[in-house]
Formats: C-alpha cells, structure tokens, sequence
C-alpha cells in the first residue's frame, strides 16, 4: 500500500500541472510550428502527471511499480489490478468526448471511440519522447508528425485520476459543470427581503418554484435560457436572477465551464440571413477542408474560417487593426453568411435610368478622404476620389457615366450617404468615382 504522503505528493504534481496548463492555455498562431511548440510542452507535463497518477493507482491497489512512460501499458496494468477504478477513468474519457464535442466519425478522431485507442494512438513511450525533443527533430531531421492528442481530453483525465488518487471523488466533466451551473442557480445570496416587501417575497417564491421544477441535467436548462435570452414567460425577476447566474458562470476558473459558456455563444444554425444572390466561395488551405478564406467572386477577402474539434467554425474577419476571431457559427453557412453581412453594404446606384441595388465590400461607410474634415457643410460641394469595390464585376457600370450611390450608415441607419459624380475608370469590381458626398434623410433606403 502506498503511504499517504506519498499519495498527496502525486496529487499535488497532477493538480500543478492542471494550473499550468490552466494559467497559460494555447494561443493559436498563423505559423504551425509555433501552435506545435506549444503544445509539445504541454503534452510532456500532462503525459508525464497522467503517468504518474496511474503508476500510484496501480501500486495502491497492489499492483507491481513499472518503469515505462507507456499509458496503455499502464491503463491495462491498472485494469488487471483494480477493474472499477479503470473503468471510471474509461468512463470519465467516454464523457470527455462528449462534452467537448468529438465526433468519432469524422476524419482523424477514430482515435476518440475509446480510452484505449485514445492511448495506444497519443500516449505511447514514442510519443512521450516526441514531445520531450520535438523541437530538436530539425536538427537531427527525423521530421516526426505530432500525435494528434486532445490538451482538454488530457486535463480531464488528470482531473479524474486526482481524484482518485486524493478523495476518491468520482465525478466527470459533465457532473462537475452540472452541479457548478445548479449551485449558481441556487445561489440565494441576494435573494432577501422584509416581511413588509410582500413584491420582493413573491419575486423570490416565483423564481424558487421555477428552479424547484428544473431537472438535471442543468446544462440543457442553461442552453434552453441562452437560446430564449433568459425570458421566462412574463417574469422579469426570475430572467434577472437567472442571467446574473450566467455571468457568474462565465468568471469560473474551471476551463471546462469556459469552454460550455462560449458553446453556448456559437452562432446557431440559420441565425444568419441568406443574402440572396450574394454567396462567397471558399478557398481552401488544406485537403480536408478546414481552414480557408471566404472570398467575393471578385477575389475580394471578406476573411478566414477554421472548424474546430467540436465541429465550430471559427471565424476572422479581414478587417484592418488586429486579426482576431470575433464569433464561432455552428456551420459553415452561417460563417460565411455573418462575413457577407459584416464585411459588405447594401447601395443603391442609379446611372441614366437604372437603379440597381447591390452590394459593395466595406465594413464602413464611403472611404471619406484624408484631407476631409468634419464639417460637412464646408465639403459638400468639392469634389474627391472615391472607390466602391462591388461585390463582382457584374456591376453595368462603364467610365464616363454620371452616378449618384445611396449608402446607410452603419451606425445610424435614418442616415444615408449620398455619392454623386462621374465614373472615371472601372477595372473589374473596382470603380473610381470623381464627385462628391453629403448627408441625406430617407427612410426608403432599406435596413442594411
């Protein structure tokens, strides 16, 4: 039997190495080399905490000590020594996957159907000197692929083995976020009230005989409020509580939360609008198709989407100041619709007796000149250079052509640019415009 101390000893490397990968998790880079360092690191600390948790597991259920860094190995050492205590760390990875979204058919997670393909496939001694010296393999040119491991699949299974090998506490991801989501909701704190507040007591008692109604699992109910904006019928109270519970939620340490707060957030499937007529084309950076740019038929970038592992496309739009994702959808459709919406405007362009409705690529208004001020009555009459990038070349114009271009404002939407002047050049989507602009009133000009 193993000592106590030496128990604790192995709980607190587990519970160090969770905090580590806790307090500086991955940041996504454009240079995979650099996504690969930061995850070698990483994997070596938590196959080597995975490694030692399973080690004392087998030892404390009178098991043999072995010297291998091999997990599968260990797993089944474990399985023959103490059979319920395997089967929870199976049951805990099976649960892994499923919170964090993996589907096992897609291609490249066959690995995820079970805790001993998991193994066998990213925690062998091969792998485990792969992610020591990975970034030493260009110097001895050995060019070795990264097993393809899961840092959150990682983290939870040295949650479990913590637990097993601290206070025995069986408990999962799901459990653990279930009862982290029921305590917030059940949180009475600020919840009191005099006996002469007779309309505070039967806001209190409404929301206590909603929550007494709920049924586990509490994630579902968390989904169904994000999905319905917190709305509880007409009970404005009982929304209140409940999304304040919500912000509490979204401040947890506990990265397993995060993750579940921010899968709430995706975009929904068909939360974004058809623009009809306007559908971007992919160009893909990779045969599997999972990272590419969204771009108009014109070539015009709109910006970059990226499937995640839970099925999630990331999305970055190429917009100027820093590149960052701004949303995740649900799908592919939804993601290149939001970049439509966001990085295109709805114009109106009337030359001689056409008025055509269109779109140009803008994430703004006109491009007001440099040399323009803010005082619009001082400019409305001068004449400058402005450039309307049409959503294809499709546009009819030609140079020469008298134009006047109607644009909503973003910001204002009962406030309309109005663009008047002359076509001086068109070379494909791109149309050189020579006039001037002013500020109109119109409420005819549709919603953008």
């Amino acid at each position: 039997m193993i000592s106590r101390i030496e128990r604790y000893k192995v709980e607190r490397s587990i519970e160090d190495v969770m905090e580590m990968i806790d307090a500086s998790p991955m940041r996504k880079d454009m240079v995979s080399f650099a996504n690969s360092v930061q995850l070698t690191n990483r994997a070596h600390n938590a196959h080597l905490a995975i490694e030692q948790g399973l080690k004392t597991l087998i030892v404390h259920a009178g098991g043999e000590f072995e010297e291998t860094h091999a997990l599968l190995k260990l797993f089944r050492r474990l399985e023959a020594a103490d059979e319920d205590t395997a089967a929870f760390l199976a049951t805990a990875f099976n649960d892994a996957v499923d919170f964090f979204g993996y589907s096992v058919n897609s291609d490249g997670f066959s690995h995820f159907r079970s805790l001993e393909d998991y193994l066998a496939r990213v925690g062998g001694q091969k792998a485990f000197e792969l992610y020591r010296y990975w970034t030493l393999d260009s110097l001895s040119e050995t060019g070795r692929d990264i097993p393809p491991i899961s840092l959150p699949v990682h983290r939870e299974l040295l949650q479990a083995i913590a637990l097993l090998v601290g206070p025995e506490m069986r408990r999962t991801v799901s459990q653990r976020v279930d009862q982290a989501i029921f305590h917030a909701m059940a949180d009475t704190r600020h919840m009191w009230y005099t006996d002469t507040d007779t309309e505070k007591q039967a806001q209190v008692r409404n929301y206590l005989s909603w929550f007494q109604a709920q049924k586990a699992p509490y994630r579902f109910v968390l989904k169904d409020l994000v999905r319905r904006k917190f709305r509880v019928g007409e009970d404005e109270y009982t929304g209140q509580v409940l999304k304040e519970a919500y912000e509490r939620l979204r401040q947890s340490e506990d990265p397993a939360m995060r993750y579940f707060i921010d899968r709430l957030e995706y975009l929904p499937k068909n939360s974004q609008k058809p623009i009809v007529g306007f559908n971007p084309k992919m160009e893909w950076f990779n045969d599997k198709e999972t990272r590419g740019m969204v771009v108009t038929p014109g070539g015009s970038l709109l910006g970059f989407v990226e499937k995640y592992a839970d099925g999630g496309w990331g999305i970055e739009p190429a917009e100027t100041g820093l590149a960052r994702v701004t949303d995740v959808a649900e799908t592919l459709a939804d993601a290149k619709r939001y970049l439509v919406d966001r990085l295109t405007r709805r114009i109106d362009v009337k030359f001689g007796d056409v008025i055509k409705e269109t779109r140009i690529v803008s994430d703004s208004d006109f491009i007001v000149p440099a040399r323009r001020g803010d005082d619009w009555t001082d400019t409305a009459n001068s004449t400058e250079s402005y450039e309307l990038e049409f959503w294809d070349e499709q546009h009819d114009l030609q140079s020469g052509s008298p134009i006047t271009a109607r644009l909503r404002h973003k910001e204002h939407p009962s406030l309309v640019s109005v663009l008047k002047g002359d076509v001086c050049s068109v070379n494909g989507n791109k149309v050189l415009v020579s006039g001037s602009e002013l500020l109109d009133y119109c409420e005819s000009v549709g919603t953008d």
